[in-house]
């Protein structure tokens, strides 16, 4: 009789199913990210990135097309710290932060429907000269 209800039971329970549409990026002491590639869910409609800097200088996180990264970076330097050396409106980019202090994080929120997951994807830190080791690969699965 128990295993006629548990299947019974079974059978009339609404499916959950949660999708973790929230990622955690945290900087080394160094000019760094601790890791060098993300996972994204493709069925997420909107990403929450949390972004912690712990080292001593200011840092961002920006995402953009791995094919727009170098102009991003070069077109916003004359931007400056205050607009985290980017272009204010520039649409190549997907989600950014500001320059936050040790210790700071900032959120944002990446919509997937903007994202083409056929597409190479990376994140970078825009203060200049950051992105050459501050760097990373987003992945789409």
């Amino acid at each position: 009789m128990k295993k006629a209800l548990l299947i019974v039971g079974v059978m009339f329970c609404p499916l959950v199913y949660a999708v973790d549409c929230e990622i955690t990026v945290e900087t080394t002491s160094m000019t760094a990210f601790k890791v060098s590639e993300i996972s994204v869910n493709k069925s997420c409609i909107d990403v929450k990135i949390n972004f912690t800097n712990l080292a001593a200088m200011k840092h961002s996180l920006v995402i953009t097309k791995t094919s727009d990264m170098p102009n991003v970076i070069k077109d916003g330097i004359s931007s400056g710290p205050a607009k985290a050396y980017l272009r204010d409106s520039d649409e190549r980019i997907v989600a950014s932060s500001l320059l936050i202090s040790r210790g700071q994080t900032a959120s944002m929120t990446m919509k997937m429907s903007g994202i083409d997951t056929n597409e190479s994807y990376s994140y970078f830190c825009s203060f200049p000269g950051h992105a050459y080791t501050m760097k990373g690969i987003l992945k789409f699965e």
